[in-house]
């Protein structure tokens, strides 16, 4: 029998003192900018709630997230979770999910006055970004078949 107690992984949404509650925020908002179903955001949060379990378990610092410390939990920790349900183990949605809370803390989305910058992007500010722009300096060329190709094409 296994003595090693049993883990009681909640579900992001309701982990309370587990995870800072702006990253489960910033997670949330990230995947619904981008459209995910609701159902997809919720699993995907509770897969980000079991790291953030183990993260803490291990003594981790959000600073020393990377994909190294993912790819531990998603080969090391997911082959032997014991953590009890309602634990998320599915290897494909963790590696989804943290995949995405990288995305999210990498470009510090956790705070929401960092990504509203993107909102004030008014067609001026986009007008005088392109002004800026110089024109790309290649010559396109046609393509000119060799007479082998050629040869081939017309026997086909």
């Amino acid at each position: 029998m296994n003595s090693t107690p049993q883990m009681d992984c909640l579900g992001f949404r309701s982990v309370g003192e587990h995870v800072d509650q702006r990253y489960a925020g910033a997670l949330k908002r990230y995947l619904s900018e981008r459209r995910y179903a609701t159902h997809t955001v919720n699993g995907y949060l509770d897969c980000v709630a079991h790291f953030f379990q183990w993260a803490k378990r291990s003594v981790l610092d959000l600073a020393q997230i990377d994909e190294t410390v993912v790819a531990h939990f998603l080969n090391d920790h997911l082959a032997h979770c014991n953590c009890g349900w309602p634990t998320r183990s599915d290897r494909a949605d963790s590696s989804a999910a943290l995949g995405h809370l990288l995305l999210v803390l990498w470009l510090g989305h956790e705070n929401p006055t960092t990504t509203h910058r993107y909102v004030e992007a008014d067609l001026a500010m986009k007008e005088k970004a392109l002004a800026r722009l110089e024109e790309p300096h290649t010559h396109m060329r046609r393509f000119r078949p060799t007479d082998a190709l050629m040869t081939f094409l017309q026997q086909l």
